[in-house]
């Protein structure tokens, strides 16, 4: 576990106690899933349940009144729908969201993400998954910092330089799709290189996260296919069951799982065949708990590439960022809304060449 990683969990543990419980509200239309959820929550006594919302109004109103510190929200409810309540608590008292959703309703469910939730839940997996899953999951989901919406600014789109770095590759894990889209929407429709993503996620999501980001993002997001040639201005994402890798003559290569594999996919493994590609490649690593991609990132650096983490204050998990910091193989460490148009900057040649342990771009 890396020192930021001690410190997160530390400070965690510490927020959820018998004598500070963490103030949670739930917000569900069906009764009796709600009370079974609220149940379980207080079954631990790190947390006080107060509130239970039975509509998207009533939930935004007890949000208000009752001052929580995390919300669970369902997205289909009466009278207000989910993804309108989030945008007006992020306006009006921004705290940590965390979406219940339906395998059914896993469209919505992304678009809560860009909305300003923090972390998508799929009811199944409350049903099937240890409580204590759930419970640490609230715990670090409460830490999140949150901010008011700001209005989105408009695209700078670069003029065209020589392209110094043809393959961007891409992990991260929890909070990681949101800092995708966050990354990914910022990038022009002339984004001059390849894109790979490997996210550590339920295999369920993966066509509705692709869908998503395909959807609002300034390049085409598509599920990698093995042995497809890789295209400019395209992000490739990890297919499920998979690990994405690059091979020679700028094709994706898919390697099946094991049951040995800790990730799936591995950034690690994705990183370290893009560093192959030597002073041509850049790697990014996004939000994300443990230390997945440190490995990779070293590879790349030893290759001539650039490396690139996501600040702390953006992650939401600062895990996979911190860790590769660590390695002191990251060139520039950036917050979220940031990277997209740096990354457009550095692939065109249009930014100086990174100096060791360099902490942005200027």
């Amino acid at each position: 576990m890396t020192e930021a990683n001690r410190i997160l969990w530390r400070t965690v543990k510490e927020k959820g106690t018998l004598d500070n419980p963490i103030k949670v509200l739930i917000a569900d239309d069906d009764p009796i899933f709600r009370e079974i959820l609220s149940n379980v929550i207080s079954s631990s006594g790190d947390f006080k349940i107060v509130g239970k919302a039975a509509d998207g109004r009533q939930a935004l109103e007890m949000t208000l009144q009752l001052k929580p510190e995390i919300i669970l929200l369902d997205l289909v409810m009466p009278k207000m729908d989910g993804n309108a309540v989030i945008r007006e608590i992020m306006e009006i008292y921004p705290i940590p969201i965390v979406v219940l959703t339906a395998y059914d309703n896993t469209a919505l469910a992304f678009h809560a993400l860009s909305a300003g939730a923090v972390e998508i839940i799929a009811k199944k997996r409350l049903r099937e998954a240890d409580s204590s899953w759930l419970f640490k999951t609230l715990k670090l989901m409460s830490q999140v910092k949150v901010f008011k919406r700001m209005p989105a600014k408009e695209k700078v789109v670069e003029p065209a330089g020589e392209v110094m770095y043809p393959v961007v590759v891409i992990g991260s894990s929890a909070g990681g799709p949101k800092a995708l889209w966050s990354l990914l929407v910022s990038l022009p429709a002339s984004f001059p290189a390849t894109v790979m993503i490997a996210q550590h996620i339920d295999p369920f999501f993966i066509p509705e996260i692709v869908r998503w980001l395909g959807d609002t993002s300034g390049i085409p997001v598509v599920v990698a296919k093995d042995g497809e040639k890789l295209e400019k201005g395209f992000a490739y994402f990890a297919p499920a069951d998979c690990h994405l890798t690059a091979s020679a003559g700028y094709r994706v290569s898919l390697v099946p799982k094991t049951a040995k594999d800790i990730y799936i996919p591995s950034v690690d493994m994705l990183l370290s065949t893009a560093a192959a590609y030597g002073n041509m490649a850049v790697g990014v690593i996004l939000s994300g708990m443990g230390r997945d991609g440190s490995a990779g990132i070293r590879e790349i650096k030893m290759n001539g590439g650039v490396n690139v983490a996501q600040d702390e204050s953006t992650s939401i998990i600062f895990g996979m960022p911190a860790a590769a910091i660590e390695s002191g193989c990251v060139d520039y460490v950036l917050p979220i809304e940031k990277i997209g148009p740096f990354l457009d900057k550095l692939v065109r040649g249009l930014v100086p060449a990174p100096e060791a342990g360099r902490k942005g771009p200027g």
